[in-house]
């Protein structure tokens, strides 16, 4: 399941919740929680954190942050 929304003009948030099963053990749940900012009509900044539950029982989890380029309407980058 994967979420957005608009706080106002300038920031942005979307989250997602999944769940992993192979067969094997009782699955992963997986999330991210991200937050974005626009800085200029093409530059905007982001920080989210992410992981997974493995085995619904150990936690995994990373967080991140950068910015992203907009090329064209339908093509950005995220330089690292």
């Amino acid at each position: 399941m994967t979420v957005s929304h608009s706080i106002n003009e300038i920031l942005d948030i979307g989250y997602n919740l999944g769940y992993n099963y192979s067969g094997i053990g009782k699955g992963d749940l997986i999330y991210s929680v991200s937050f974005g900012a626009e800085i200029s009509k093409k530059i905007r900044y982001y920080a989210e954190t992410y992981g997974e539950i493995t085995d619904i029982k150990d936690l995994i989890s990373n967080f991140d942050s950068g910015f992203t380029y907009l090329i064209k309407d339908n093509l950005q980058v995220a330089p690292e």
